[in-house]
C-alpha cells in the first residue's frame, strides 16, 4: 500500500479485549454488579492478582501502540442494546481509560468478529495485522484470534499481555496459546510487538464507537 511501511505486508492495529474491572480487578466491589448472577448471563466479578498484573502490561502496550501511531481498538463486552457504555460494566476498564483517538467496539459475543462491523471497518483501511491482548485466553481471546485467522488477518499474540482468571492462569494461557499458534496465530514477545510498531507509520484514524452489526 502506497505511503506505508509493513510488517510482514500491511498496516497494524492493537486490540484490548474485555480489561473490564468486572473481569479482571480483584478490588472490584460496585453492588450494581456483584449482584448479577451467571443465570442472567451476566457474571459475578472475577479478577485476581494475576489478571490485575496482566492488565497493568495491557496499559503499557496501549502507550506504545499510541505513541507509534498504531491504532487502538477497545473490545468490551456490552449485552444491553440501548446504553453500552454501562451494560455488563461497560468501560469500567482496569489500569487504564480509552484515550482520544481510540476506536470502541462493544460486543456481546466471544469474538470481536461477531455481532460487529470490525472486519469492514479494518478491511476498508488496509489494517491486516492485529496484535491482540487481554482476557481470557481460554474464551474471548480464542474466539477473537480464530475469527482472525479466519478472515485472513495476521494475528500476533502478545503473550505478556494475555491473561486468564484460572487458579493456574500460566498453563491455561500456554495451552491456549499453544492451540491458537497451531491454527495459525503467532506467539509474539511484548518487546518484538513494540518494536514492529514502531517500524510502521499508520496513518491518522479518528476516534469512534464501531456499532454492532
Amino acid at each position: 500500500m502506497s505511503g506505508y511501511g509493513n510488517f510482514k505486508g500491511g498496516r497494524q492495529a492493537l486490540l484490548i479485549i474485555d480489561s473490564q474491572r468486572l473481569h479482571v480487578d480483584p478490588d472490584f466491589n460496585d453492588p450494581a454488579y456483584m449482584s448479577w448472577g451467571v443465570d442472567s448471563g451476566k457474571q459475578k466479578p472475577n479478577g485476581t492478582a494475576e489478571t490485575r498484573a496482566t492488565a497493568e502490561r495491557c496499559r503499557d502496550l496501549a502507550d506504545e501502540a499510541r505513541g507509534a501511531g498504531v491504532p487502538v481498538f477497545i473490545v468490551y463486552y456490552a449485552f444491553d442494546d440501548e446504553d453500552f457504555s454501562s451494560a455488563n460494566g461497560g468501560l469500567y476498564m482496569v489500569e487504564y481509560k480509552p484515550e482520544r483517538g481510540d476506536l470502541l467496539v462493544p460486543k456481546d459475543e466471544m469474538s470481536v468478529f461477531q455481532g460487529s462491523d470490525l472486519d469492514v471497518y479494518l478491511k476498508k483501511r488496509g489494517i491486516d495485522t492485529l496484535f491482540l491482548a487481554g482476557f481470557h485466553a481460554s474464551r474471548c481471546i480464542t474466539e477473537s484470534a480464530m475469527d482472525g485467522v479466519d478472515k485472513g488477518y495476521r494475528v500476533k499474540l502478545v503473550e505478556a499481555c494475555i491473561g486468564e482468571n484460572d487458579p493456574h492462569s500460566d498453563i491455561a494461557v500456554s495451552r491456549a496459546l499453544g492451540a491458537l499458534e497451531a491454527y495459525g496465530a503467532e506467539r509474539v514477545t511484548a518487546a518484538q510487538a513494540v518494536s514492529a510498531m514502531r517500524g510502521v507509520h499508520h496513518g491518522d484514524f479518528e476516534p469512534e464507537v464501531i456499532e454492532p452489526a
